[in-house]
């Protein structure tokens, strides 16, 4: 029991404040595009920034509440709490992007861009980052696209749903919207496979101790 409640209460009163909370910021950039329809990313973007919003969410509680261990044996931790994910933040999603952008080797190696890249998605918070920075990108292309290339039309949404984007300017590559989905739909999937697991073995435990008793 923690604070009256038992574990899985408390971490699911804890994930829907947190997710609800994420969920509602990320609303109102949704309402922010339906209002200036007109603008980038455009209000086509919406059905991929919802969905990626949507599910890149709940994993990104579970990934930030793995770094509960930090903690465990310290006291009076509330002071140094918001310090100490801000720094375990820059390193997992940070760092790595300087090394892409930073060291030579990397920066002018097509393949290995990609291969740290696609490797970074195993980290939610780069799936939300990578998958709104292709949506961005989408928008910027279409734009100087239809502006350049008489004929064009605007982009739809299902242009928002892509593997790869493409950088017009430097030739390089970079993951869609699509793989970040599919990455945090299989952290979703994951998270919830691994807490029924928990769940049910806690209450094998609970029937055996009562049968013992």
């Amino acid at each position: 029991m923690v604070m009256g409640l038992s574990p899985v209460v408390r971490w699911l009163v804890q994930g829907t404040f947190w997710c609800g909370l994420m969920f509602g910021y990320l609303c109102v950039g949704c309402i922010t595009m339906l209002i200036f329809a007109g603008y980038t990313p455009t209000a086509a973007a919406v059905p991929a920034f919802a969905l990626l919003s949507l599910f890149a969410v709940p994993p990104i509680f579970c990934f930030i509440a793995l770094f509960n261990f930090v903690f465990w044996c310290r006291t009076n931790v509330e002071d140094v709490v918001s310090q100490t994910f801000c720094n375990l933040i820059v390193m997992v999603v940070l760092w790595p992007t300087i090394i892409l952008s930073a060291i030579p080797g990397v920066r002018d190696n097509t393949t290995a861009q990609s291969i740290i890249t696609y490797a970074l998605l195993i980290v939610p918070l780069n799936q939300l980052s990578f998958g709104l920075s292709a949506i961005y990108t989408v928008a910027n292309v279409a734009i100087y696209t239809s502006a350049y290339v008489p004929g064009e039309s605007d982009p739809q949404a299902s242009d928002f749903f892509v593997w790869t984007v493409t950088n017009p300017v430097s030739g390089g590559s970079s993951p869609g919207s699509v793989p970040g989905l599919l990455c945090a739909t299989c952290n979703l999937r994951g998270h919830a496979t691994a807490g029924s697991g928990a769940g049910g073995g806690r209450a094998r435990a609970e029937r055996t101790r009562g049968v013992d008793a």
